[in-house]
């Protein structure tokens, strides 16, 4: 008898703290998840809690990685990350913070005609580029690359 009380009051206190909530179904945007319901010894087991959604994850300002590819900041005689690492078919997007611009493919300072996003000044002004092929594929602004060493490579694994 002790023991069946025992399993209504936890089935009852179960009950009343899913209860107390208005939806088992509704989300958290702070990503907390829910706790879950106290099995009785009758075999039966209470609910489990709402799980909440992650939060998205975004880029930093300078670098970070993106859903699929790495972002690079162009600014004032750098890139910043110089060198990033991405997979295959994955996407670079380059991202102007100032000054008067350029990404060329290529190394010593000459073209290999891979890409060049052509001269750009405009804060914001993004521009991508996708890289198919394993490798390594080195970079550099035309107007910094000698007077600055404005150079940067992408790894494709």
């Amino acid at each position: 008898m002790k023991k069946l009380a025992a399993v209504l009051v936890l089935t009852l206190s179960s009950l009343a703290a899913c209860s107390s909530d208005d939806s088992n179904t509704s989300s958290s945007s702070s990503g907390t998840s829910g706790t879950s319901g106290t099995s009785g010894t009758s075999g039966t087991s209470g609910t489990s809690g709402t799980s909440g959604t992650s939060g998205t994850s975004g880029t930093s300002g300078t670098s970070g990685t993106t859903g699929g590819g790495a972002t690079v900041t162009v600014r004032s005689n750098e890139f910043v990350p110089a060198t990033v690492t991405i997979k295959q078919g994955e996407t670079v997007t380059f991202t102007w913070a100032g000054g008067n611009h350029d990404v060329v493919s290529g190394t010593a300072c000459t073209k290999d005609g891979k890409f060049d996003s052509g001269l750009k000044s405009a804060v914001g002004t993004e521009f991508k580029q996708t890289f198919n092929e394993k490798g390594t594929f080195p970079y550099f602004c035309t107007p910094h690359c000698a007077s600055a060493n404005m150079v940067g490579t992408v790894k494709v694994e």
